[in-house]
C-alpha cells in the first residue's frame, strides 16, 4: 500500500482560532502631522490603468532595469530591458476581466490597500475595514509622485479616511525597492491605520496566463495560476509565525510557520522574486489565485502596522481595553522586487537569488562539517519516571551499528529538565544524569569521536520568576497587561491541552542580558557548542502598554544576543530556523519538510533545503514520531537532509498525557537497529553532496522527483509503488537512484 506522496495536497482539517469577543486593542504610532510630513501637493488627474504609459510618464533606468511611472496616477512599470519582459504594478488589462467582480475588481487595479478602523469604535470593533488606492486615492486625486534619487517618492493619500501613506521607489541594478517611510504616514481624520497590503498585484498573471506563484509556508508550496480552488478566506500568514502575545484557544499544529520572507510569481521565461529586507518581522504574505470569482494570480506582503488584539469577559459578556500608543514597526518597511530571467526564473532560481541575498548581505558563510546521523538525546522530565537518557555506552551500538558520523542534541540535561522553570542562568548538568562528572564524560566520549555534542538551552521560556528574571516585569505580556502564556495544543481537536502547565515568555527586550550571562558560564565550563532551540523558532513582541517590545525588534535583541556566540567560536544549533538565525547557525534541527498543504497550494518544495544546502546543514524532522517514516526517509535522501531521530532509555509510554506527548516512539529499542541499517546505505551519498548547493528540482512525473547538486550529481527519488526508469537507470519503487551527469 502507498504510503503517500509528500508534495501532493491533501485536505487538511485546520483548526479555527476561535475569537475572543470583547475590546479591540490597539497600538498605534505616534504618527507625524502632515506638516512634519513634508508639503506634498495631493491634486492629481483621475486615471485608470493602461496598457502603456502615458507621455508624460516618468522614467529611470539603472543596469538592466528600467522603471516607468505615471506622475497623475502613481502606477509604474518596472521593465527587465535584456528580455522585454515587463512587471506591471497592477494589470494592465484589468478593463477586459469579466470574472473577477465587486470590490474585488478595485483590489485588482490599486497598488496599496490599507485596513483601518474608526477611533470611537476601538473598543468594539472586531475587524479593520478595508479600502482601496483605485477608489479612495486615485479617484479622489488623492496621489502625488515626487522625484527622489534613483526614483520617486508616492504619496497614497486616502481624503475620506485621513490616511497617508508614503511610498518611495528606488530602482537599483538588480532590484527595485519598495519601502514604506513609516515617520511620513499621517492619521488626521477619525480612522486609525491597522495595516498596509503593498502592491498586492504587482507581476499578477491573468486568466490566461501560465505559471506559478511561489509561497514560503514550510518548505515552500507552489500555487498554479488558475488552479480554480475556492477558499473562504484568502490565504495570509505571519512571517515567523503567529503573534505569540495574542493567545490562541485553538490552534491546528499540522500548519507550519513562514520561516523565510521572500516570495515569487514565476511566468514563461521570467519571474519575479521579492524579499522584504525590513519589517519581516512585522509582515505577513498573501496569496490571490486564479478561480471563478477572480481573473489573476498575485503573492505578495502585507505590513502590519498595529496589532488588533480582542477578549471575551465571561462575567460581564463586555468588553474593555487599553490603547497603547507605540509603533509595530520600525523605520521603513522594504520589499526588494528582482526581475529574474532564463534558468534562473524557477523556484531553484530564486532560492539561489535568496541564498546569495544571505551571503552578500546578512552575512551567512559555508559551514564545513560532514554529514552525520542526528539524535535528539532526552535526559530528564518533570513526570514520575524523570530520567529518560540513553547511557553513553548505547551512543557507542551506533557506531557499531554502521553510523560512523554522530551529532547529538542533548535536551533536559540541565537545570529542570525538558521545561524551565526559572531561565536558565548557569551550564549546570543535572545530578540526576551524573552531574558534571557524568556530563564531562559523556562531552569528552563524543569529542573524541570527533563528533559533535549541542547541549539545548531554552533562554526564552519559563514557568517562575529567578536566576536575574523577573516573573513580572521581564514576562511577555499581552496588551491586556496580562501573561503571555506558551499553550501546548491536542493533536485531535487542535485545543489546549488541559491540565498541563504552560510557560511564560521572556520580554524580546530582556534577551541580550540573558545569553550574555549564559555564555560567560557555557565559556568557563568549556562548553564549544550549543544548541540555543528556541531561538529559531519562537518570535512574538511583549505588547504590555508600560514596557513594549514588538516583533520588529525581536529580530534586533535576538542578532544582538548571537552575536557574542559567533565571536566565541561557540557552534550554534537552532530548531526549525527562522531567517534571521540562518548567518548565526552551524545547524539547523528539524528543518520543515512540508507545507500546511492548504487546498489552495498545488505542490509543496524543498525550497528551504534548496537555500541552505552546501551552506548550513539541516536535519530532517524526527523521522520515528512521523506518521510516515518511509516518506521521511526519502524526503531526507531528495533534499540532502540528514536523518533526525529522538531516543530516550525509557518507555515513551510513560509520557503519555503529558505535555510530552510529541515524543511518542522515541524509545530506543524501537528504531535504532532499522535507523542504522538506513543511513549506512545513505551515508556515501551524503558524503558526495553535502558541501553543494543544490542548483535545480524538478517534478519528473507524477511521485517522481529529480534533485541535481553544482558537483553534478544527480538524484531522482521515486515516492510511487511501481519502479521507473530515468535516462536508462531503474529506480526502485519507494527508492531512489542516483548518478552523475553533465
Amino acid at each position: 500500500m502507498s504510503m503517500g506522496n509528500p508534495h501532493k495536497k491533501r485536505m487538511l482539517s485546520i483548526g479555527l482560532i476561535a475569537i475572543l469577543l470583547g475590546a479591540l486593542l490597539i497600538m498605534p504610532f505616534q504618527v507625524a502631522s502632515e506638516e512634519e510630513a513634508g508639503e506634498f501637493d495631493f491634486s492629481a488627474a483621475d486615471a485608470v490603468p493602461a496598457e502603456t504609459m502615458p507621455e508624460s510618464a516618468l522614467v529611470i533606468e539603472k543596469g538592466g532595469l528600467s522603471l516607468r511611472i505615471d506622475p497623475a496616477t502613481g502606477l509604474f512599470e518596472l521593465q527587465n530591458t535584456q528580455t522585454g519582459k515587463i512587471w506591471y504594478s497592477t494589470p494592465p488589462d484589468a478593463d477586459d476581466d469579466m470574472q473577477t467582480k465587486g470590490m474585488q475588481r478595485m483590489k485588482m487595479r490599486s497598488q496599496m490597500m490599507v485596513e483601518y478602523i474608526f477611533k470611537s469604535d476601538e473598543s468594539k470593533s472586531e475587524f479593520p475595514q478595508t479600502a482601496n488606492s483605485q477608489i479612495d486615492c486615485i479617484d479622489e486625486n488623492g496621489i502625488t509622485v515626487n522625484r527622489i534619487e534613483n526614483g520617486f517618492r508616492v504619496l497614497y493619500r486616502f481624503p475620506t479616511l485621513g490616511i497617508t501613506v508614503p511610498v518611495a521607489y528606488t530602482l537599483r541594478s538588480e532590484y527595485l525597492s519598495a519601502a514604506i517611510e513609516i515617520s511620513g504616514i499621517v492619521e488626521d481624520g477619525e480612522t486609525m491605520l491597522t495595516a498596509v497590503h503593498l502592491l498586492p498585484v504587482f507581476g499578477a498573471g491573468n486568466w490566461e496566463s501560465e505559471g506559478y506563484l511561489f509561497v514560503p509556508d514550510g518548505s515552500g508550496a507552489l500555487v498554479y495560476f488558475n488552479n480554480q480552488v475556492m477558499m473562504k478566506n484568502e490565504y495570509n500568514s505571519m512571517v515567523y509565525g503567529e503573534e505569540l502575545a495574542v493567545p490562541a484557544q485553538t490552534k491546528s499544529i499540522n500548519t507550519q510557520t513562514v520561516r523565510l520572507p521572500i516570495f515569487g510569481t514565476v511566468t514563461g521565461g521570467d519571474a519575479l522574486m521579492g524579499i522584504i529586507t525590513e519589517g519581516d518581522g512585522t509582515s505577513s504574505i498573501s496569496v490571490i489565485n486564479g478561480n471563478e470569482r477572480c481573473g489573476y494570480n498575485a503573492v505578495s506582503s502585507k505590513m502590519h502596522f498595529r496589532m488588533l488584539a480582542t477578549q471575551y469577559s465571561n462575567t460581564t459578556k463586555r468588553t474593555a481595553g487599553k490603547v497603547s500608543r507605540t509603533s509595530y514597526v520600525k523605520e521603513k518597511y522594504e520589499v526588494r522586487y528582482y526581475p529574474l530571467s532564463g534558468e534562473t526564473a524557477s523556484y531553484a532560481g530564486m532560492a539561489g537569488a535568496y541564498r546569495n541575498y544571505l551571503i552578500q548581505e546578512k552575512g551567512l558563510v559555508k559551514q564545513i562539517a560532514k554529514p552525520a546521523f542526528h539524535v535528539d538525546l532526552m535526559g530528564a522530565a518533570q513526570v514520575e519516571a524523570s530520567f529518560l537518557g540513553i547511557p553513553y555506552q548505547k551512543l557507542e551500538s551506533l557506531t557499531t551499528g554502521g553510523i560512523d558520523s554522530l551529532s547529538v542534541r542533548y535536551r533536559g540535561w540541565s537545570h529542570d529538565g525538558l521545561v524551565n522553570n526559572k531561565i536558565p542562568k548557569k551550564a549546570s548538568p543535572l545530578g540526576l544524569l551524573g552531574g558534571v562528572k557524568g556530563f564531562s564524560k559523556l562531552n569528552e566520549y563524543i569529542n573524541s569521536l570527533d563528533y559533535m555534542l549541542y547541549p539545548d538551552v531554552d533562554l526564552l521560556t519559563f514557568r517562575t520568576g529567578g536566576n536575574g528574571v523577573s516573573k513580572n516585569s521581564d514576562s511577555a505580556r499581552t496588551v491586556f497587561r496580562q501573561p503571555a502564556y506558551l499553550y501546548s495544543y491536542m493533536l485531535s481537536v487542535f485545543a489546549q491541552t488541559p491540565n498541563t502547565d504552560f510557560s511564560r515568555l521572556l520580554t524580546p527586550g530582556k534577551l541580550p542580558d540573558v545569553a550574555a550571562g549564559y555564555l560567560s558560564s557555557a565559556k568557563k565550563n568549556g562548553l564549544t557548542s550549543l544548541s540555543l532551540s528556541t531561538l529559531g523558532n519562537l518570535h512574538y513582541s511583549n505588547l504590555n502598554p508600560e514596557k513594549q517590545d514588538y516583533r520588529s525588534t525581536f529580530i534586533d535583541s535576538c542578532e544582538t544576543a548571537l552575536k557574542p556566540y559567533r565571536e566565541a567560536g561557540i557552534s550554534l544549533s537552532f530548531d526549525s530556523g527562522n531567517a534571521y538565525v540562518l548567518p548565526f547557525a552551524n545547524l539547523i534541527v528539524n528543518a520543515p519538510v512540508s507545507s500546511s498543504r492548504y487546498d489552495i497550494f498545488d505542490r509543496d518544495v524543498p525550497f528551504y533545503q534548496m537555500v541552505l544546502h552546501g551552506y548550513v546543514p539541516y536535519t530532517t524532522a524526527p523521522i520515528a514520531q512521523s506518521s510516515n517514516p518511509d516518506t521521511v526517509w526519502l524526503a531526507a535522501v531528495e533534499t540532502g537532509s540528514e536523518p533526525l531521530y529522538t531516543g530516550m532509555s525509557s518507555d515513551s509510554v510513560l509520557l503519555r498525557d503529558t505535555k510530552y506527548n510529541d515524543l511518542y516512539s522515541s524509545t530506543w529499542s524501537l528504531w535504532a537497529e532499522n535507523a542504522a541499517e538506513r543511513y549506512k546505505a545513505y551515508a556515501p551519498l551524503m558524503q558526495k553532496i553535502h558541501d553543494a548547493t543544490i542548483v535545480a528540482h524538478e517534478e519528473l512525473s507524477e511521485n517522481v522527483y529529480l534533485t541535481t547538486y553544482e558537483n553534478g550529481i544527480c538524484v531522482v527519488v521515486n515516492y510511487g509503488d511501481e519502479l521507473v526508469k530515468i535516462k536508462g537507470q531503474t529506480v526502485p519503487a519507494r527508492g531512489y537512484a542516483e548518478w552523475r551527469g553533465e
